[in-house]
């Protein structure tokens, strides 16, 4: 799980004093969202974390992209870690992925790991180019550790709490230019939080490190 390492290009934990920084990510929201993202102050990992909002569960989203580049093609690593609580219902998730737009609509999702919880089973999934897979289950009322890095090949390797799960067999596709890091959580019954969002960025990635970070 090596690659050409080009630098710390996004280092979130959600403990800025001014909450959610509108200089660094931008709030696309679906039509029925009931409710905004918010730091929530009593549970991080630690410290503060990221909640999603949106409890009216399915096309509900709260999507934030990040305001930085990220130039994944020469090999790229995206790391978080979620919370979820132990209510069994349909439409709570934790989503951390890459996408091919930045804000105007959904994510065009060219890498993406999901945590669902679906009333009951709690399904990880791990998708490329759109295409998804299940990998695995977790557990609620725990914090769990994900790291995805796309090799030079831009093959994709899955791990969870320090275990490889899955390596796609497709390589994520080259858009020909810098990707978009985007976060969406959804708390539909289950409440889900999400913190310590990182890329370590491939060796093409400089452009897109200064002065665009802590």
């Amino acid at each position: 799980d090596s690659f050409a390492a080009g630098g710390l290009v996004v280092d979130e934990d959600f403990e800025s004093a001014i909450g959610i920084d509108p200089a660094k990510w931008l709030l696309w929201r679906e039509s029925s969202s009931s409710s905004s993202p918010f730091v929530d102050s009593a549970r991080g990992n630690p410290g503060k974390s990221l909640n999603g909002g949106d409890t009216c569960g399915h096309q509900c989203g709260n999507v934030l992209y990040r305001l930085t580049d990220v130039n994944y093609q020469t090999g790229a690593e995206i790391s978080f870690d979620f919370w979820q609580s132990t209510v069994n219902t349909h439409y709570s998730d934790a989503m951390v992925g890459l996408a091919s737009n930045r804000g105007g609509s959904y994510p065009q999702t060219l890498l993406q790991f999901q945590a669902n919880n679906g009333a009951g089973v709690r399904n990880l999934l791990a998708t490329v180019n759109q295409t998804t897979t299940t990998i695995g289950q977790y557990s609620g009322g725990a914090w769990h550790s994900v790291r995805m890095v796309i090799l030079p090949t831009r093959l994709v390797e899955f791990h969870v709490d320090g275990n490889l799960l899955y390596t796609s067999t497709t390589a994520v596709a080259d858009i020909g230019g810098p990707a978009t890091l985007y976060v969406l959580g959804r708390s539909a019954g289950a409440v889900t939080n999400i913190d310590n969002v990182r890329v370590l960025g491939g060796t093409n990635a400089a452009s897109a490190i200064a002065g665009s970070d802590y």
